[in-house]
């Protein structure tokens, strides 16, 4: 068994609740990934992904200039303790068909996002 922080991705960008779909998509490029962690006092609230942009905010022609990530963000926000095995990670994104999770200390701040890559390594170290 191992932990979350072995596998999770350590960078989590973080916009306020206000920001706009336009900004968050330009961050989500610079940062190089699939997730953007929606906080509000340093605690997330929510998070946009890919998969809202594309199955949500494109066909409903969401005005990205305009319309803030608090319309579009998943939340409440469901996390993973990081002191959490990937186990629990993956039954928890198995059964909530979720292709992210974002793990918090236990102050409940962001420290890391478990993605399906995170998974797939994880899965790839148990065979050797």
């Amino acid at each position: 068994m191992s932990d979350v922080t072995k596998y999770m991705a350590r960078i989590v960008p973080a916009v306020g609740p206000d920001v706009s779909l336009r900004e968050a998509c330009k961050l989500m490029r610079e940062y190089k990934c699939s997730y953007i962690a929606v906080s509000e006092k340093e605690k997330p609230i929510g998070i946009l992904t890919e998969s809202d942009i594309v199955h949500r905010a494109v066909p409903e022609n969401m005005a990205f200039m305009t319309t803030p990530v608090r319309d579009l963000m998943s939340h409440p926000v469901v996390s993973i303790e990081q002191t959490e095995t990937m186990e629990d990670a993956n039954a928890l994104m198995k059964t909530l068909g979720f292709r992210h999770i974002l793990v918090v200390d236990e102050e409940q701040r962001a420290v890391g996002m478990i993605t399906l890559l995170g998974l797939l390594r994880y899965f790839e170290d148990q065979k050797k």
